[in-house]
């Protein structure tokens, strides 16, 4: 189903076991419907941060830092009535 407005979504990690540091991603995205609603294509963007424990210990990094940066698209499309 297409939504009006961009769909935001904020999601945290915390190691606490053996990292003992957090990252968190944060996505925005907007589902676009086609083709009488059977198929739908969502483009949407996300950016990770990491904390200093968990950078230092997946890159050898001690510092807070932006990880990763990303642009996507998803398709889906229905072969049965919903």
């Amino acid at each position: 189903m297409s939504n009006d407005w961009v769909t935001p979504n904020l999601t945290a990690y915390y190691d606490f076991d053996k990292v003992q540091g957090f990252y968190i991603v944060a996505n925005i995205e907007h589902e676009f419907a086609l083709i009488s609603h059977k198929l739908s294509l969502t483009p949407g963007f996300s950016a990770g941060w990491g904390s200093a424990k968990y950078d230092d210990y997946h890159f050898g990094i001690k510092q807070n830092a932006l990880n990763d940066g990303n642009v996507y698209v998803t398709a889906k499309y229905s072969v049965t009535k919903a």
